[in-house]
């Protein structure tokens, strides 16, 4: 073995001093450098990069390490890196992710071999932006180009076109194509050829020139167009621009008026008087047209600006589009409503009328019009508008129907309320008589006639049969509206009633107001119905405690008869206290809607469990089989509201079947559940009496209990208070059940 200081010791330490200094060094290199260098395994993960990795990507050099390279790029571009690889040697643009996982640019070199590669990215992320950058300027010149309404020319030092944008077709009538590597002198007219060779040649000397000169088109006539023009010396070419003056030219040529009468004219009427002198530009104003502005004559300046910069912004444009449209030839005058700036700041509504002159070609050279000051007249049809839009929201937004008859008796207008307590649309009612109207109403009405409202009788009351209703030829049930119909009721009748008031106006004659009052219809047939069905339960045994007490106060009686009375006196109070409390309780839940329940996400076998050891029955000992099933259900409800839902179930089960027949209760799961969401159940099974079809339809109706049971107390509440608290649950109740064979009753609840 080598000494601790024997030469082939220090010179394997010297060795491994200068290996690391070397690889120091390498490393420093490495990192000095603004590319990013980097190794790939022959799994295509990193085994080194520099620290330009990090400065360029933001992520950290040792979390990237041993990564896959497919984890740092896109998948489209990890595929497009494969297919580049199985080449061998590339040099290609790739996008790899930034520490925000933002993308950025690389021109990435690699050199592969057979255990892995190695390469250099170069960040390009510039560049690229700079060439979509040039790219989108290229694009927005070149529309700007193709759609201007100018002639953009090019021409060489021998006037020969070399470029034309599409402008040049759709004024001179020849095409670009034909026209380029043409002399321009060939579309300039012949006398004004000299005129346009001084003035290139001036643009030669650096000058940028100008000059109107007339193109010759393709169908023969002569068109006006100003010329600017400048030398590029990089191509040694002369560009420029020609823009369409000709109807300017047709104006200053043509047009011309005296202005004595014209002033005469405006002396002789209260509104302001204006011309427009085409020729010249010149433009008059009357004293009376500035004192509309409340200006005198002396303090506005008449030129054509004095009016454009007065007209309020969002006026301007349409008042000069109408103003060329007369002299077009469009319209025979002119007439424009718009606001002008008074001179205290408010805007004045001016009422602007105008008339073009022309001479005997047809081509105008004054416009000459005025003004009258309309501003009050705005004011009062504002103020109609605004008036007439309210009444048009009330009516709409009205929750009752609205008909309005005209003189003639035909109907008018419906809003979209009695629309959708008919069903019909309005183009179908409109221009339909009042006789019409009320024999349809007439004729969807069930066997009761129409009959005016008690305490009411301008209002009659019409009881529509939804069957004949739906089947109607115009009934659309899109446009149908049950209205105030209570939830997961399917009324067969719809109430309402109408009420007619006489107008005395040009337009319309009455106005009949139609009121769904369905719901205070069912209202008091229900108030009706539980008045007398509580009224009787009631009073049975109220009958029952009034009847023992009076017999304790008018006999001397035993101390066991005694007993028996007031045992027979708390059981009747006791029923009657359950009974006043689950009307309660039913009366909380449809007032509050299920607000004050208390929902929270727990187990729901716990929740049965306890329910189950809870209850006693007094006078019955069986025990209540449960088979929870081997899965954990989580549900999200009221645990004090469902253990009193399983209670009510459990309670009949124990009343309605046999003292030695068993009752099972379990949880099961619906596979095939009703929504998105999977269903829980809690099933409870007796073999009792059991119920047939018919009575299982009234089930959930308060009061209600089969005839052949009265015997067995009871209050005819208990499923109604279930069905309540389940429906705010959102769940729903399954019972299946067959005479003397039992009932099975299934509540289902959503597990969250």
């Amino acid at each position: 073995m080598n000494e601790p200081n024997s030469p082939n010791r220090l010179a394997q330490l010297r060795l491994v001093e200068a290996l690391s200094s070397s690889e120091h060094r390498y490393r420093q290199l490495l990192d000095s450098l603004s590319e990013v260098v980097f190794c790939l395994d022959a799994t295509d993960r990193f085994t080194l990069l520099n620290r330009a990795w990090q400065d360029h990507s933001g992520l950290p050099i040792d979390t990237c390490l041993g990564k896959e390279l497919r984890q740092l790029m896109p998948e489209t571009e990890y595929q497009r890196w494969q297919s580049l690889h199985q080449a061998g040697d590339f040099c290609a643009e790739f996008q790899f992710y930034a520490a925000d996982r933002s993308l950025t640019w690389f021109e990435v070199t690699f050199n592969p071999f057979e255990v892995g590669g190695y390469g250099t990215m170069l960040n390009i992320q510039d560049r690229k932006q700079s060439k979509l950058a040039l790219e989108y300027s290229e694009l927005k010149f070149q529309n700007i180009v193709e759609n201007i309404a100018e002639i953009l020319f090019q021409i060489d030092r021998n006037l020969k076109l070399q470029f034309l944008n599409p402008a040049w077709q759709a004024i001179s009538g020849f095409t670009v194509a034909e026209s380029l590597g043409s002399s321009i002198l060939d579309y300039i007219a012949p006398q004004q050829h000299a005129a346009i060779l001084d003035t290139l040649m001036a643009t030669l000397a650096g000058k940028t020139v100008q000059l109107e000169l007339q193109l010759s088109c393709k169908d023969g006539s002569l068109r006006w167009v100003a010329m600017n023009a400048q030398y590029v010396k990089f191509n040694q070419t002369i560009t420029g621009a020609l823009m369409d003056i000709h109807q300017l030219k047709q104006v200053e040529q043509t047009l011309k008026l005296s202005e004595e009468r014209f002033k005469l004219l405006a002396a002789s009427t209260t509104d302001g008087i204006w011309d427009w002198d085409l020729d010249t530009d010149r433009v008059f104003y009357s004293p009376r047209w500035k004192d509309m502005l409340g200006y005198q004559d002396h303090e506005l300046e008449n030129c054509l600006s004095t009016w454009h910069t007065r007209v309020h912004p969002d006026d301007i444009q349409p008042a000069m589009d109408q103003v060329m449209a007369c002299l077009e030839g469009h319209k025979p005058i002119y007439e424009n409503v718009h606001r002008m700036l008074h001179r205290d700041g408010h805007w004045v509504w001016i009422l602007d009328r105008g008339i073009a002159l022309r001479n005997a070609q047809g081509v105008p050279y004054l416009m000459i019009g005025s003004h009258a000051d309309i501003s009050l007249l705005k004011s009062t049809e504002a103020a109609l508008q605004s008036r007439e839009q309210i009444l048009d929201a009330i009516i709409n937004i009205c929750p009752d129907g609205i008909v309005s008859i005209s003189q003639d008796n035909l109907i008018q207008s419906v809003n979209p309320a009695f629309c959708a307590m008919l069903g019909i649309n309005a183009e179908h009612l409109t221009g339909m008589s009042e006789f019409e109207l009320e024999r349809l109403l007439e004729a969807l009405s069930n066997h009761q006639p129409p009959k005016a409202l008690a305490g009411h009788e301008d209002q009659i009351k019409f009881c529509l049969d939804l069957a004949k209703l739906r089947s109607h030829p115009l009934f659309n049930a899109t446009t149908y509206s049950h209205g105030l119909a209570r939830e997961n009721k399917s009324p067969k009748i719809k109430a309402i009633s109408r009420t007619v008031r006489q107008l005395k106006k040009d337009r319309i004659a009455k106005v009949w107001y139609f009121r769904d009052i369905s719901i205070e219809t069912e209202v008091d047939q229900m108030k009706s119905h539980f008045l007398s069905t509580a009224a009787h339960e009631l009073r049975t045994p109220m009958a029952s405690i009034y009847g023992f007490s009076e017999l304790f106060l008018l006999r001397q009686l035993d101390s066991e008869t005694q007993y028996e009375i007031i045992d027979t006196i708390h059981q009747q109070s006791k029923c009657l206290v359950e009974m006043l409390n689950q009307l309660l309780d039913l009366a909380r839940i449809e007032s509050r809607m299920g607000l004050d329940f208390c929902f929270e996400r727990q187990a729901l076998l716990p929740l049965v469990s306890r329910t189950i050891n809870d209850l006693l029955i007094p006078g019955d000992s069986r025990q209540v089989s449960f088979n929870p099933g081997d899965k954990e259900f989580m549900v999200e409800v009221d645990g004090e509201k469902i253990k009193q839902v399983i209670s009510n179930v459990l309670v009949n089960a124990y009343k309605y079947s046999p003292q030695d027949s068993p009752i099972e209760v379990s949880l099961v799961e619906n596979p095939a559940a009703h929504c998105d969401t999977q269903e829980i159940g809690i099933r409870i099974v007796d073999q009792g009496y059991g119920m047939s079809q018919e009575e299982l339809a009234h089930i959930f109706e308060r009061f209600w209990r089969a005839a052949d049971r009265r015997n067995i107390p009871g209050t005819g509440l208990g499923m109604s208070l279930v069905k309540e608290i389940i429906d705010v649950h959102q769940g729903r109740i399954e019972i299946k059940s067959q005479l003397d064979q039992g009932t099975s009753v299934t509540l289902w609840l959503k597990q969250k």
